[in-house]
C-alpha cells in the first residue's frame, strides 16, 4: 500500500510539475507576445517602407480639381472673387493641373475641390487684417461607417496678416501675394507626392 501511495504521489508530483511547466510556457508566450509586437513595430518604424511614404497624402495623383473662391466683400479695395479665382485657375493650369469650371464640376463630388476663403477687414485708414484659408475637399469613406460617403477637408493651410500703417493702394497687391504664396504651398505638396 505504501508503494501504491508513493506511486500516486510520484505521479501527482510529476503531473503538477508538467502543469507548472506548461503554465510557465504559457506565461512566457504571454510575456513574449508584447515583446514581439514591440519589436515588430520598431522594425516597421526603422525599416524603409516598400510603399510610398506619401501613400496617404490626399494630393497624390492629383490631375484635376474644381476651384471655389469665396470672400468677404473686397470691392472697397478694388478686388473681386472672380479676380482671385482667375489668379488661382491660371496658376494651377500653368502647373499642369486641369481646372474644372463651375459648370463642368462633377455634381456627385467625384472631383476634389480646392476651396479658398478670403477674410478681409479694414481696421482703419491705413490698417487691415486678412486670413486666407486653402482647403482641399474630397469625398471620403469613414472606416467606422463604410456605407457613408462624406465630403471632408483632407488638406488645409492658411495665410494671415495684420498690417498697420500700410498704404491702401498696395492692399490688393499684398493680398494677391499672400494668395500666390498659399497656392505655392499647395503646388509644392502636390509635386512632392507625384
Amino acid at each position: 500500500m505504501t508503494k501504491l501511495l508513493s506511486t500516486f504521489a510520484l505521479a501527482g508530483i510529476v503531473g503538477l510539475a508538467c502543469i507548472g511547466v506548461r503554465a510557465q510556457e504559457s506565461s512566457r508566450g504571454i510575456e513574449e507576445r508584447p515583446r514581439k509586437l514591440a519589436a515588430e513595430k520598431q522594425r516597421r518604424e526603422q525599416a524603409p517602407e516598400k510603399k510610398s511614404a506619401n501613400a496617404d497624402n490626399p494630393l497624390q495623383g492629383l490631375t484635376k480639381v474644381g476651384v471655389i473662391v469665396d470672400s468677404t466683400p473686397l470691392g472697397k479695395i478694388g478686388l473681386s472673387e472672380e479676380k482671385l479665382r482667375s489668379e488661382v485657375v491660371s496658376r494651377l493650369r500653368s502647373a499642369g493641373i486641369t481646372v474644372l469650371g463651375n459648370k463642368d464640376s462633377d455634381t456627385n463630388g467625384q472631383i476634389p475641390v480646392l476651396k479658398i476663403s478670403v477674410f478681409f477687414s479694414l481696421c482703419g485708414p491705413r490698417c487691415y487684417s486678412s486670413v486666407i484659408l486653402f482647403e482641399f475637399k474630397e469625398r471620403v469613406t469613414p472606416n467606422r461607417h463604410p456605407s457613408s460617403n462624406i465630403e471632408a477637408t483632407t488638406w488645409l493651410r492658411w495665410s494671415y496678416g495684420n498690417y498697420d500703417d500700410f498704404p491702401t493702394d498696395r492692399i490688393p497687391e499684398n493680398l494677391l501675394k499672400s494668395l500666390r504664396g498659399g497656392l505655392e504651398l499647395f503646388l509644392l505638396d502636390v509635386r512632392s507626392t507625384n
